[in-house]
């Protein structure tokens, strides 16, 4: 069953708790065809609305999940299921890498940097799986570029999970999907942003009563000011005056009939 789909600001994003994106995962995997997965958070409608292909590669996901206390709190407003949860990848990856190992299907890791992706690269296997290509995100020239699409597409590996920053891991999963042929089996593709990064312990997440309140991103943002200040806190204000906005607009609506 395909899950509650809103818009906000014109960007689409399900209505999804753990349960249901696993089930669609575990659906994907045996469909046949690919899937895109995207995580998104509230500061990433900001960059969506001055990024045009940021925009169009989001929105031509198979399901755009809520990765962020703002996302799921807007979900909640708007969307008619209350069936909501934060889905961070952080949380989720372990079920992802283990549901398709019992399925069979090996894994392409593309993310971070060389030494951070070995660990991260063994933390799969260690679950179970096979690592059927992996190589680091960043990419020197667009040969080399579509080159590690081609290879991510020729390894076969049912899951694909790409690091590399909003924008250019949607950008690169799209450019798989849309200009390597498949001759084999669908790949189901899931963007991860730092996940390798805090798996290899390079990144921290917060303490766990902090994540349940929904402060993560305050957290995040008093570890490292300069660098997320403009991301979460201008970047949530703009989310949540943007829900506002189509909360009083639906209101209004339903007053005038």
């Amino acid at each position: 069953m395909k899950p509650e789909r809103i818009l906000i600001d014109g960007v689409p994003l399900d209505a999804l708790d753990r349960e249901g994106l696993l089930s669609l995962y575990a659906s994907s995997l045996r469909a046949g065809h690919d899937s895109v997965f995207v995580g998104f958070y509230a500061a990433l409608l900001r960059r969506a609305s001055v990024d045009r292909q940021y925009r169009l590669d989001v929105s031509r996901s198979d399901v755009i999940y809520a990765d962020g206390a703002g996302a799921v709190l807007g979900l909640r407003w708007l969307a008619k299921s209350k069936r909501v949860e934060r889905l961070a990848t952080t949380d989720i990856w372990r079920d992802l890498v283990s549901i398709g190992a019992d399925s069979g299907v090996s894994v392409a890791v593309v993310a971070s940097d060389q030494n951070t992706l070995a660990i991260f690269r063994k933390a799969v296997e260690q679950l179970g799986a096979h690592v059927a290509y992996s190589r680091n995100g960043y990419f020197s020239s667009p040969e080399e570029w579509t080159q590690a699409a081609k290879l991510v597409r020729q390894s076969g590996a049912g899951l694909v999970l790409v690091g590399m920053g909003a924008g250019s891991q949607e950008r690169f999963v799209r450019t798989i999907v849309d200009e390597m042929p498949n001759g084999g089996p669908g790949q189901v593709f899931f963007t991860m942003g730092g996940l390798a990064d805090h798996v290899a312990g390079r990144t921290r997440r917060a303490p766990s009563l902090v994540q349940k309140a929904g402060f993560e991103w305050l957290w995040r943002t008093i570890q490292e000011p300069r660098r997320l200040m403009a991301r979460y806190v201008v970047g949530n204000a703009y989310f949540l005056w943007r829900v506002c906005v189509q909360v009083l607009a639906s209101r209004r609506r339903g007053a005038a009939v």
